[in-house]
């Protein structure tokens, strides 16, 4: 057999022992000490019985390397002995000491096997201690072919323990000396293309190109370009130099789905598919009035982009092209004082500039609305769900503040005819407000109004209401931890009335009618009594 090691002897010999019954021919299976009778070959056994040597053929046969049958029976107590010699080949022997090839296969059976290669070179060199698997082949010339290697070496110059593993395998042009192809060093680190990795995964190539995959053509591609410092991404297959996905440059750019370097002016740019940018962020010039904004751009055909100015401006506009002032409709801006302004720019709202203005502000009005049209235009526009209520309309001169009145509106219309009694009943007062307690005017308190004209009333007298408010604000020690947050309670406060003195015209209008015709009845009756 196969062996690899110290040489062997050359012969192997066994005895067995039997004790005869009476007429025994046939011996096998477990002798006198339990040994089972087994030889490798008929004519290397000695049969003896009763100490004399027997003749092969003539005194037994020997057939089935695991018998011995005697032509004559033995007697009861007689003993036979079997005396076999195997035969100890040495043809594909291998010397511990002097080492050569060993023809054939290998296999080793063990509860653990195991296999230890052993440099007794003592050194302390970087790659030295070194301990290789080769893997040779022919080729159909019979020329022999060295196809792989594995490697494990020293990694350090010290007098340490530290290993690399080494794989390497033959492009077809290394003859008997592999290149090395990948390494895990003494840190863990795997290296692919370079010997000397330096972090968990080093990939260095001249495709420079890495893909992962579990097979097909469905898998992530990454390329660095080393000409230009670009890592491209792709998926599904797709070549990353080609065609990337996605690309972070050398100045930190980072672009999808957009493989042209010329559109990479944003340094975030997401590509809808199309010719126009989905969302890019870029610091360029002329988007606005301004100089330096930060923009997030959404291109359609109808290109949008959201900007922040270097005055520090929130601005919302609409532009044919957005890297450049060309054609830009600015929408909506809140600039760095708050102010909220529709339409309007930079500008004021004005005779010049239609918009709105809302403001926060101390000394601007809250709510500033303009149009440069001078026929009648809706200010503002009052909707619910029963559709239009009201409005604020401006006309060449004045305002008017309307409220719902057709008539196809209305039904069980009726004519008043109490107006002066229940006029009567309305209490005008004069007061002042406890916020404003300098200040002395007219008017009624709403509860009273709200038993005479309950329409122009709102709320309930005497009603309260629950509402939120801050118990105690925030509060930072002097590393700026938060120390004590705001906390939020509930209190019950007073839910006030309101009056739209406005809805008291209609009685006071049929009031006035009411008197008006006494009065000319009575001057009537005046006129008659002065003529008689």
């Amino acid at each position: 057999m196969p062996y690899i090691g110290n040489q062997p002897g050359t012969g192997v010999r066994s005895r067995f022992i039997y004790t005869a019954t009476a007429s025994q021919t046939t011996f096998t299976g477990a002798d006198d000490n339990s040994k089972t009778l087994k030889y490798a070959d008929s004519d290397y056994i000695d049969v003896f019985l009763n100490g004399v040597c027997l003749v092969p053929g003539t005194d037994y046969t020997a057939s089935t390397k695991t018998s011995v049958v005697l032509v004559q029976a033995a007697s009861v107590s007689d003993t036979l002995e079997v005396v076999a010699y195997d035969i100890a080949s040495i043809a594909d022997t291998v010397s511990k000491a002097d080492g050569g090839t060993f023809n054939g296969d290998l296999g080793i059976t063990n509860a653990s096997p195991d296999i230890t290669l052993t440099n007794n070179t003592t050194e302390d060199t970087d790659g030295g201690r070194e301990s290789t698997v080769t893997f040779k082949g022919l080729q159909s010339g019979g020329e022999e072919s060295t196809l792989a290697e594995i490697r494990a070496s020293h990694d350090a110059t010290a007098d340490d323990q530290k290993g690399d593993l080494i794989f390497k395998t033959n492009d077809g042009s290394d003859g008997a000396s592999p290149t090395e192809a990948l390494r895990i060093d003494s840190e863990q680190n795997l290296g692919l293309g370079t010997n000397s990795p330096d972090v968990r995964l080093h990939v260095t190539d001249s495709q420079e190109q890495l893909t992962l995959s579990e097979g097909g053509s469905k898998g992530a591609t990454f390329d660095y370009r080393s000409s230009t410092g670009n890592l491209n991404i792709a998926t599904n297959g797709i070549d990353a130099r080609a065609n990337p996905q996605m690309t972070l440059d050398l100045n930190g750019k980072l672009r999808v789905g957009i493989a042209d370097d010329a559109a990479m002016n944003n340094a975030l740019t997401i590509d809808s598919g199309n010719t126009y940018t989905a969302l890019g962020i870029k610091r360029t010039t002329g988007v606005t009035t301004g100089t330096g904004e930060l923009g997030i751009h959404m291109e359609t055909n109808s290109q949008a982009t959201v900007a922040f100015d270097d005055e520090g401006s929130f601005v919302f506009v609409q532009a044919a092209t957005p890297s450049t002032a060309s054609g830009v409709t600015e929408l909506v801006r809140i600039d760095n004082n708050g102010r909220l302004r529709i339409r309007t720019g930079t500008a004021e709202p004005g005779s010049s500039q239609s918009g709105v203005r809302i403001s926060g502000v101390q000394g601007d009005n809250f709510w500033k609305s303009s149009t440069t049209a001078t026929t009648g235009y809706d200010q503002l526009v009052f909707i619910n769900g029963n559709g239009t209520v009201g409005s604020i309309t401006t006309s060449g001169s004045g305002t008017s503040y309307g409220t719902s009145s057709d008539y196809r509106l209305k039904e069980n219309v009726t004519d008043f005819t109490d107006g002066i009694t229940r006029v009567k009943q309305l209490a005008p007062k004069r007061f002042n407000f406890i916020a404003d307690a300098d200040t002395t005017v007219d008017g009624f308190l709403a509860h009273e109004a709200a038993t005479v004209v309950p329409e122009a009333v709102t709320g309930t007298k005497d009603a309260m209401k629950d509402e939120e408010y801050e118990v105690s604000s925030a509060e930072l020690d002097d590393s700026g931890k938060i120390v004590k947050e705001a906390v939020m309670g509930t209190r019950t406060v007073p839910n006030m009335q309101g009056i739209d003195q406005s809805k008291l015209v209609p009685l006071l209008t049929a009031a006035l009618q009411e008197a008006i015709a006494k009065i000319e009845t009575l001057e009537t009756k005046v006129t008659a009594l002065e003529a008689g």
